[in-house]
């Protein structure tokens, strides 16, 4: 029976494992799993150390990223003026915005339109290689022989024989599937997890044309004693496109009231910025006005913010068979990982 490197996941590390796996011309099965994927709200990457992994998926996708450029790529938006932040990460946000981290280096185009490409090419090529893909079929059982991994089962009955397990799914899940040790069970408490609201719109007329970096503004508050909470996004594609991104506490996300609250809240503040001080628009539409599609996206338990706990669960699967990734940390902090674990770079 056929033996096969399993990925499971769909997001940035699922997508580099798939990528670098392909062309390895390893036996692969991909696993979709939760399907949870969000694109880079940011225009920017880091750490730097993710460029070489960068540059192969560039020439092995053919994804013409151009030359890495530093800058000052994010600008906060206060009183309604327009402020470039030095590229550091910003104390009262690290957990919330782990998956976005703040850099000053960028590709020539916007990542989140790289990504959308990265990811058709590579569904193409999993096709037309006959790679098996499955979704909505979730991983539920490991099978352990001598303590190393021989077999997996999902939720319809099939099993396959495992060279190796690469888990790059939702961390929250990783309780719900038999024999997996024990000691990760600490994964059932809910501290630490927090999901996303991502905003993707079209625009005619559009804005930025000439957009480079990204933008960090404060949501419209309800309330002066409410905390306040800042979301993450940027124009691409010419000022056609945008991406709004705003990270979800683990209670706002379990309430649907509060996730809807929050995309209108998100839209209002979009409104009512003055874009116009930011570069030259060709109309005097505001924000609202020029949306043409939009598509909304919510992830829940998308990210998991201790990289403690994090580091302790790779180890405890130490030689097992199994290895773990994070998306928590963002695009480049997730090739890292596929990058030494398959000894790239």
């Amino acid at each position: 029976m056929d033996s096969f490197k399993i990925v499971v996941g769909n997001g940035w590390a699922a997508l580099g494992l798939v990528s670098f796996l392909i062309q390895a011309r390893s036996s692969l099965l991909w696993l979709v799993g939760t399907g949870a994927e969000i694109l880079s709200p940011l225009v920017s990457f880091e750490p730097q150390e993710s460029l070489p992994l960068l540059k192969k998926l560039d020439q092995q996708w053919e994804l013409n990223l151009g030359e890495p450029q530093e800058g000052a790529f994010l600008c906060s938006y206060s009183q309604h003026t327009f402020q470039d932040l030095a590229s550091v990460p910003i104390p009262h946000l690290e957990e919330e915005n782990c998956f976005a981290p703040f850099s000053g280096l960028r590709f020539s185009r916007s990542l989140s339109e790289v990504e959308d490409e990265w990811r058709k090419k590579v569904l193409k090529k999993v096709a037309l290689l006959g790679i098996k893909r499955i979704e909505n079929d979730p991983l539920v059982q490991v099978h352990f022989e001598n303590q190393s991994l021989r077999a997996i089962q999902l939720g319809s009955g099939q099993t396959f024989h495992a060279q190796h397990l690469f888990y790059a799914d939702r961390w929250d899940m990783l309780s719900t599937i038999q024999s997996m040790p024990k000691k990760l069970n600490f994964f059932k408490q809910k501290k630490g997890f927090g999901g996303v609201l991502q905003a993707c719109f079209e625009h005619q007329p559009q804005m930025l044309k000439d957009s480079r970096e990204g933008f960090f503004i404060p949501l419209l508050k309800e309330s002066k004693a409410e905390k306040q909470r800042y979301f993450l996004g940027h124009f691409f594609s010419e000022g056609k496109k945008s991406i709004w991104t705003l990270p979800l506490t683990l209670e706002e996300e379990e309430s649907q009231h509060e996730i809807l609250k929050k995309i209108r809240r998100l839209k209002l503040t979009l409104n009512r910025v003055h874009w116009e001080k930011k570069g030259a628009l060709n109309h005097s539409c505001v924000f609202k006005e020029t949306i043409i599609n939009e598509k909304i996206v919510f992830q829940n338990r998308f990210y998991y913010a201790q990289d403690r706990l994090f580091l302790q669960a790779q180890s405890e699967l130490f030689n097992s068979g199994i290895s773990l990734f994070t998306d928590s940390f963002g695009l480049g902090a997730a090739l890292i990982q596929v990058g030494k674990n398959l000894n790239i770079v």
